[in-house]
Parts: structure tokens; C-alpha cells; sequence
């Protein structure tokens, strides 16, 4: 009975060796794994402002491709403006020009 009970001791002291050895196991991995959720969570955190930052810059950048290109419209409108006022003034002048001479022969 005496060896039944050495056993028996043997194997509660054994089995709580390998509990604190799961334990110390599970702790270690615990706290690992909650490092490691709480860089994601940081990290999902940084991408979402990135991305809504990202959606604005684009918005800034297609804003200002739009306004150049009213601007360009409005300057080469002007430009064509001017070059029609030329164009008929020139136009008008040759035309004189000529009934000056058709009107001397």
C-alpha cells in the first residue's frame, strides 16, 4: 500500500508540474497573442485614416485638374475672341482694299 501510495504522489506532483508548465505555456501565449491584437488593431487603425486621407488628396488632385482645365477653356476662348476680332478686322481690310482697286480700273 505504501508503494501505491508513492505512486500516487509521484503522479499528482508530476501532473502538477506539467499543469504549471501549460499554464506558464498559456500565459506566454496570451500575452503574445494580445501584443500582437493590439498591433493590428493600431495598424488597421493607421490604414483607415491613410485611406480616407488618400481620398482626399485624389479628390484635391481631380478638383485641380478640373479647375486648370477652366482655366485653359477660358484663356484659349480668349484667345480665340481675339484672334476673331484680328481676323475680321484683316478680313475687312482686304476686302477694302481690293474694292479700292476694283474700283479704279
Amino acid at each position: 500500500k505504501a508503494i501505491t501510495m508513492q505512486i500516487l504522489k509521484q503522479t499528482v506532483v508530476e501532473a502538477a508540474a506539467e499543469i504549471s508548465e501549460i499554464r506558464q505555456v498559456h500565459d506566454s501565449w496570451n500575452y503574445s497573442m494580445n501584443k500582437r491584437i493590439d498591433r493590428l488593431a493600431r495598424t488597421a487603425k493607421t490604414t483607415d485614416e491613410a485611406r480616407s486621407e488618400l481620398e482626399k488628396v485624389n479628390q484635391s488632385i481631380e478638383d485641380f485638374g478640373r479647375a486648370q482645365n477652366e482655366k485653359s477653356q477660358k484663356v484659349l476662348a480668349s484667345m480665340v475672341g481675339a484672334n476673331q476680332k484680328v481676323l475680321t478686322k484683316t478680313c475687312f481690310a482686304g476686302w477694302h482694299t481690293y474694292h479700292v482697286k476694283y474700283q479704279a480700273e
